[in-house]
């Protein structure tokens, strides 16, 4: 068993961010959230996108703790449970920004 590292926390931190989006409490802006020129277009299609893209990123990044988690449980190398991580992590941002640039 070889404990949790901070690597590990990033999808939860990940998960904290996108809770806002998808709750829809966050206004258009130029720095947080799904920013394109169709989501810029209405006040509807930037909520949508954003709320969209805050659930998967809340799922992925709950789940994406949850493997590193689990993983943290078994033996394996640091170098291997470095590289775990960093798939999760890269997986959980992939997660959270594909479906909101597609529902833009």
């Amino acid at each position: 068993m070889r404990g949790l590292t901070i690597l590990d926390f990033v999808p939860l931190f990940l998960a904290a961010v996108c809770l806002p989006l998808a709750l829809s409490l966050i206004e258009p802006n130029g720095v947080y959230g799904v920013r394109t020129s169709a989501t810029f277009a209405s006040e509807d299609a930037w909520y949508r996108a954003n709320s969209i893209s805050g659930w998967c990123g809340l799922v992925a990044g709950l789940a994406g703790f949850a493997f590193n988690w689990r993983l943290s449980r078994n033996p394996v190398d640091d170098k291997q449970s470095k590289r775990r991580g960093l798939v999760v992590v890269l997986v959980v941002a992939a997660a959270m920004t594909i479906p909101g640039l597609l529902a833009a």
